[in-house]
């Protein structure tokens, strides 16, 4: 693979006092689980990877993962979002990359489509930068399709330890983020290796990805993210190591994690259920799944283990004998 074919473009964002700023779910100090790990795709189902090919357009490519991982825990949906639609409105000029924080931004005001509104690639299927940063698609008509899938808000994530940073992905299904990389021969690999403190400065360039794992390996932790150059590590997933966030994250910048909202139509609406226990004042919220993995998404939320039994071909499926608690009837 030639990297001088591939793209990145990804800048540190500037510091803003305004940023909301990630904190851990729950109470108390948050203890990670390295053993058990996180898979989003275990949740979502397989991710198919992105190829930016000489675009500066990674910030454009990793949002629009994290934004298709929040349409399938909603809908049971995983489909392809623009990263073009997202890309051609924060570029900073032709090649010149752009910073997450407005990626992040745009996603809260704006939005985002799918990408079979608005197509990433050419029709011969590669991409590049003047085709990335082209805006003559947008209408009027697209951007209120883009109101459907805004997200509630973004948080910085500081202090950029392994543990804080796992710990974030778990909570807001996944996680963006920035990395020093330099052409050192691993990128290919599963195991991509941070820059020297001798590499020079030139030949250092930022790369934005999306997290959405963490496990073990021989020992030592590892975050999970999925590039946008093809088909590299196994199937688009590499694994960056302790040491590249080593002494407070010095390979690392600027990662954020995103808050979703409901998606802004009627049909999902007329889904959610406000109830009233008849023997107190108690008002819940029911919300049907669509999907056994959103079932699954919505217990880990709210921190309930869910039951395994193994379904066909050896698939570990929901137990939904042990899982289910109880039944009711809902008025028409």
């Amino acid at each position: 693979m030639d990297f001088n074919k591939l793209g990145a473009g990804c800048l540190p964002d500037p510091i803003d006092i305004r940023d909301y700023i990630y904190r851990p779910l729950g109470v108390g100090a948050f203890v990670v689980d390295w053993e058990k790990g996180y898979d989003i795709e275990s949740i979502v189902g397989k991710i198919k990877p992105k190829n930016q090919f000489s675009s500066s357009a990674c910030v454009g490519q990793a949002t629009s993962y994290y934004v298709s991982v929040f349409e399938r825990l909603e809908t049971g949906k995983l489909d392809e979002i623009s990263a073009k639609a997202i890309y051609s409105q924060i570029t900073l000029g032709k090649g010149k990359g752009a910073y997450l924080r407005d990626g992040m931004k745009l996603i809260k005001e704006w939005g985002s489509v799918f990408e079979n509104i608005v197509k990433s690639y050419r029709d011969n299927g590669t991409t590049d930068e003047d085709f990335m940063i082209d805006k003559s698609w947008k209408t009027e008509e697209i951007d209120k399709l883009a109101k459907v899938l805004q997200a509630k808000d973004y948080k910085l994530i500081t202090g950029i330890g392994i543990d804080i940073f796992a710990n974030a992905i778990k909570d807001g299904h996944g996680a963006l983020m920035g990395v020093m990389g330099t052409n050192n021969g691993t990128w290919t690999s599963e195991f991509p290796q941070p820059p020297t403190l001798e590499t020079p400065q030139n030949a250092l360039w930022g790369h934005a990805l999306y997290a959405g794992k963490f496990k073990m390996i021989n020992g030592k932790k590892y975050i999970g993210v999925i590039n946008s150059w093809g088909n590299v590590g196994k199937d688009g997933w590499q694994w960056l190591g302790e040491e590249w966030f080593a002494n407070n994250g010095r390979w690392i910048f600027n990662p954020w994690t995103l808050i979703d909202k409901p998606n802004n139509n009627k049909t999902n609406m007329e889904r959610i259920k406000v109830l009233k226990d008849k023997n107190s004042s108690a008002v819940g919220f029911f919300l049907p799944a669509t999907s056994e993995d959103v079932a699954e998404s919505y217990a880990l939320n709210f921190g309930i283990e869910v039951p395994k039994v193994e379904g066909n071909n050896n698939v570990p499926q929901i137990d939904w004998d042990n899982f289910i608690q109880g039944e009711f009837e809902l008025n028409a």
